[in-house]
């Protein structure tokens, strides 16, 4: 008997319920605990139901990083006063950008790890991705407007990601060990990006250097022998 039709909103509510055991079962376990059969199972639902929504393990984990995305581009948007000037509102998006990473650094690292298909494969994702930073484009190009800032606000908010980014990930990981802390360094990134007039003056620095949990060490630590070894065969 052919299966029933569903409709579009059946069909999101589904991913949506798949894609947040899927990211609870992330959390608890890493990455390498998740499968669809595990996914299934944690829903109790039959264990071939998931391959309806989802092709295999990295489009269910496309779903749930869109998901992220999602989440990260809400409580950063919600921290945007419009009616303040260009520069302060940015100060405000990084800061919420900073508490994100604070309060979910699985996720962060999640959807930013460098070990998953390219987001170009998977619309949705891809979609979730531009918003966000079409949002930050938006906001230096006011800023570009203003005459407050210099330069191609879609560079400048590429080297204001990477830049960020690249601090945070270096932190967290315990790899700024050189004399320079990350609180020394992302207020003279940012001024470096966007001027003398930058206002991130009380800028809510503090993240907490924090290695992966022993899950997440484990598939990186895999991911890094499986690469020698490619390295070493060739």
């Amino acid at each position: 008997m052919p299966m029933p039709q569903l409709s579009e909103h059946d069909l999101e509510q589904m991913r949506r319920r798949l894609s947040a055991a899927a990211l609870d079962l992330y959390l608890r376990e890493g990455f390498e605990a998740v499968t669809l059969r595990g996914v299934a199972a944690a829903l109790g639902i039959s264990h071939t139901l998931p391959y309806r929504y989802f092709d295999n393990k990295d489009a269910l984990f496309a779903r749930v990083r869109a998901d992220c995305f999602e989440q990260m581009a809400q409580a950063i948007m919600s921290a945007d006063r419009p009616a303040t000037e260009p520069l302060q509102r940015l100060a405000q998006l990084v800061n919420a950008y900073l508490a994100y990473v604070r309060e979910h650094p699985q996720e962060y690292r999640l959807v930013f790890i460098l070990d998953q298909p390219s987001p170009e494969r998977f619309p949705e994702l891809q979609e979730a991705r531009r918003r966000l930073f079409d949002y930050g484009v938006g906001i230096i190009r006011r800023c570009v407007e203003q005459g407050t800032v210099k330069g191609d606000p879609r560079d400048l908010m590429h080297l204001g990601w990477a830049g960020m980014h690249g601090l945070i990930s270096l932190h967290v990981g315990g790899q700024l060990v050189h004399g320079r802390r990350f609180e020394d360094l992302l207020q003279p990134l940012l001024q470096a990006l966007f001027g003398p007039g930058w206002g991130g003056a009380g800028l809510q620095l503090q993240i907490e250097p924090a290695a992966a949990g022993p899950k997440e060490e484990t598939h990186e630590r895999r991911h890094s022998v499986r690469a020698a070894s490619r390295t070493r065969t060739r």
